[in-house]
């Protein structure tokens, strides 16, 4: 088939569809997304199927523009025979030959040879992807003037839904005139050409009632958000406001990941800037070190063509404060100062954007500004509250600044409940994590970080800071583990700029933490090296 790239169109491997442009993997179990680099080594072995592959040739084409150690390679096979689906028997998908290599065990067959192979998908381009409607709500009370409250909430929500940046919301004339008896959501949607709908069902009982809703992607037929209220019937507007708050953070999120499904399936290799901003924040669902090089080099690449825009700058120093804290950066000083040229370009072209304050509120987040931080997240939350990243990333600020912990976890809870779709969700459980281990709560923080953990898999700073809390309940065999388990996320030993990362952050790390954290990682380091 020749030699790929991560621009190379769709192929069919066995029983799996791959697509390089997304990174994902698709199959009977659904689909899987792949670390950048993990597709380019499955790309390198599909470029020359049913051949030993040597070791020294996948590293010097895979990670020809770095240095690293064979344990970096061992990481990727693991994780590509993972999303492979880990096959096991007399013949495996792909193959470690001895002392020599790799084989990818059958050949790849391009889709236009095999279409009745594709994976069904519904037709994305029928629909508006940033289309919504609002079905009339559900009666299961039998008292006539109740009828009217549900038909007004529905009415009310697609009337304040409307006034959501970006969402186009089919109007309530328009939905009941298309709504006959028992028609199902999706195919509602389908007859009124919109992606996403809102539907549920409201009962009464004496003063209170109980309102069950749910928003649903038509074309992946998936649930994104759902939530049960009981309330009195007193509190009925009031539950009408945090329902539309809530469903306008999760359509946010919806929104973007379905923008970011059409620019990968279009397989486009003149990528806009635009469309580089929004593969840029998808690399955030699967985070680690090559996932924030990606992000680096997108937005970098934006900036190259269009030196004024203020997100691409603002997302750009955000991303390298991020890697201050995470270490993954050479020059600690030349990161910084390139991290803060950024944020003053961005802040000087569009001070009042609330993208470019959440961006500069996460920034000064990251180096230890926990008021400054505050105060930007606010701003910015003012002018987009709809952004359930901001949400989470204020509670964080909030919390160092007041050291409330219910309020604060509260906020956090509500980013996640609303926007379980968002591409930075995996982190929010991390930050939950954060707050509990500064007030000493250390098994609420571990099962925060395990969270974390499950949903970034490749984020070798939660296991690290899961460590610390261990070590401060004296667990070190514990913080043996989950230092090891972060070197095999980070074989080149990055974790060695952990706690000077951390501690820039504002995490509280005792001497005596500090030098059995030290200890230990040694200790695993050498282990590693042997």
């Amino acid at each position: 088939m020749g030699s790929y790239t991560l621009s190379a169109p769709p192929f069919r491997l066995g029983d799996l569809v791959v697509y390089p442009d997304r990174c994902a993997v698709a199959g009977p179990s659904g689909e899987r997304h792949l670390e950048p680099k993990v597709m380019a080594l499955l790309l390198q072995l599909a470029s020359q199927p049913n051949t030993v592959v040597s070791r020294r040739d996948l590293l010097d084409s895979v990670w020809a523009d770095m240095v690293v150690c064979d344990q970096v390679l061992t990481r990727c096979v693991s994780q590509l025979r993972k999303a492979l689906g880990g096959r096991s028997g007399p013949v495996q998908l792909i193959q470690t030959i001895p002392k020599t290599g790799y084989c990818l065990n059958g050949a790849p067959v391009s889709l236009d040879q095999a279409p009745q192979l594709l994976p069904r998908l519904e037709a994305v381009d029928l629909v508006e992807v940033d289309t919504l409607a609002v079905l009339p709500l559900q009666m299961l009370s039998a008292e006539q003037p109740e009828q009217f409250l549900g038909k007004g909430l529905s009415r009310d929500l697609t009337q304040l839904l409307s006034l959501v940046p970006g969402l186009r919301v089919v109007a309530s004339s328009s939905v009941e005139h298309g709504l006959t008896h028992h028609l199902d959501p999706i195919e509602l949607a389908q007859k009124l050409a919109c992606r996403y709908v809102v539907c549920g069902v409201i009962e009464y009982q004496g003063a209170t009632f109980r309102l069950r809703l749910e928003l649903i992607d038509a074309v992946s037929r998936q649930q994104l958000w759902a939530r049960r209220f009981d309330e009195q019937i007193g509190e009925f507007f009031a539950v009408q406001d945090t329902l539309v708050q809530q469903i306008a953070r999760a359509l946010s999120a919806a929104l973007t990941l379905g923008k970011v499904q059409q620019i990968q399936s279009r397989g486009a290799f003149n990528l806009s800037n635009y469309e580089r901003i929004q593969l840029a924040e998808d690399a955030r669902r699967n985070y680690s070190r090559e996932a924030a090089a990606f992000i680096v080099e997108n937005l970098e690449a934006v900036l190259a063509t269009q030196p004024s825009d203020a997100v691409a700058h603002a997302l750009l120093a955000m991303q390298l404060s991020q890697n201050l804290v995470s270490g993954w950066c050479d020059d600690s000083e030349q990161t910084q100062h390139q991290g803060l040229a950024h944020l003053q370009e961005a802040l000087r072209l569009s001070p009042n954007d609330a993208q470019v304050l959440m961006a500069a509120g996460i920034a000064a987040l990251m180096r230890g500004d926990h008021q400054g931080a505050l105060h930007l997240l606010s701003r910015s939350l003012d002018k987009n509250p709809n952004e359930a990243h901001t949400l989470a990333e204020y509670a964080m600020a909030r919390f160092y600044v007041t050291r409330e912990l219910a309020p604060s976890i509260a906020l956090l809870e509500q980013a996640e409940q609303a926007a379980p779709q968002h591409p930075r969700f995996a982190i929010w459980a991390y930050r939950r994590g954060i707050c509990h281990y500064e007030v000493g709560d250390y098994t609420a923080a571990i099962e925060a970080f395990d969270e974390g953990t499950a949903r970034t898999p490749n984020y070798h700073h939660i296991y690290l800071t899961k460590a610390l809390a261990l070590i401060a309940m004296n667990d070190c065999t514990g913080a043996r583990v989950a230092i090891g388990q972060a070197l095999s996320c980070a074989p080149e030993l990055i974790c060695k700029n952990y706690l000077r990362g951390v501690r820039g952050f504002g995490l509280a790390v005792s001497a005596q933490q500090s030098r059995t954290f030290n200890r230990l990682r040694a200790s695993c380091t050498l282990r590693a090296e042997v």
